[in-house]
C-alpha cells in the first residue's frame, strides 16, 4: 500500500538523506507525489507531516552545502599546493546527479505556484 509507504518510510527518512545527490532526488520525488496524488491532500496528517520533512529536507541541505563549502575553501587555502582537486576529490557524492539542472528550492517553489494556480 503505497500510503504506508509514504506514511512508515518516507517522511521519516527524506529528512536522513545525507549524499546531496539523493537528497535533491528525494526532494524532487517528494515534491512529484504532492503535486501527482491527491490522496496526500485529503489526508491532513500524511500532508502535514511530508510537508515537515521536505522543508526539514531543504533546510539541513542548505546548512551542509554550506558548511562543506567552508571546508573545502580553508583546506584550499591552507594546503597552498599541496592539495590541488581537493574540491573535485571532497565535492562529490560519486553518484550520477540526474538532476543536475534541477535546483530544488526553484523546484519547489515553481511547483507549489503552479498548484496555487491550478
Amino acid at each position: 500500500d503505497i500510503k504506508a509507504v509514504q506514511r512508515s518510510f518516507w517522511v521519516d527518512f527524506l529528512p536522513k538523506i545525507v549524499t546531496t545527490t539523493r537528497r535533491k532526488a528525494g526532494i524532487i520525488a517528494t515534491v512529484r507525489l504532492l503535486m501527482e496524488d491527491q490522496d496526500i491532500w485529503n489526508d491532513l496528517i500524511l500532508l502535514e507531516r511530508m510537508l515537515r520533512a521536505l522543508i526539514e529536507t531543504l533546510l539541513s541541505s542548505t546548512a551542509e552545502a554550506g558548511e562543506k563549502e567552508d571546508y573545502l575553501s580553508m583546506l584550499e587555502e591552507m594546503g597552498g599546493g599541496g592539495v590541488k582537486g581537493t574540491r573535485l576529490v571532497h565535492s562529490r557524492d560519486g553518484l550520477h546527479d540526474a538532476f543536475a539542472d534541477i535546483n530544488p528550492k526553484v523546484f519547489v517553489v515553481q511547483s507549489l505556484a503552479r498548484l496555487s494556480h491550478a
